[in-house]
């Protein structure tokens, strides 16, 4: 389990539930092994306090792009199998 609690700044949150803005004093959880991504919208840092248990072996689905990630090892891949780069996709 992840919480993310905004201590300054303001972001978006997207995960494959949709997009949610968050600012100052926001917080959200988000269950281990569901792909999410912080981007910041401000023209200030977002800082986010992140406290996390994250498990020794993982491997997380990114819906928008449709690749995976394995963890220990830190393989991304698509769909297909094929070896991608982590930001391919994610823009």
């Amino acid at each position: 389990m992840g919480i993310f609690l905004v201590k300054s700044g303001k972001g978006l949150v997207r995960t494959s539930d949709g997009d949610m803005e968050i600012g100052v004093g926001d917080y959200l959880m988000q269950a281990p092994g569901v792909a999410h991504q912080v981007v910041n919208q401000g023209d200030e840092d977002l800082v986010m306090l992140v406290i996390a248990d994250n498990p020794a072996a993982d491997m997380i689905r990114y819906p928008a792009s449709k690749k995976y990630f394995l963890k220990p090892s830190r393989v991304m891949f698509g769909e297909l199998g094929e070896s991608v780069e982590y930001y391919e996709g994610e823009e």
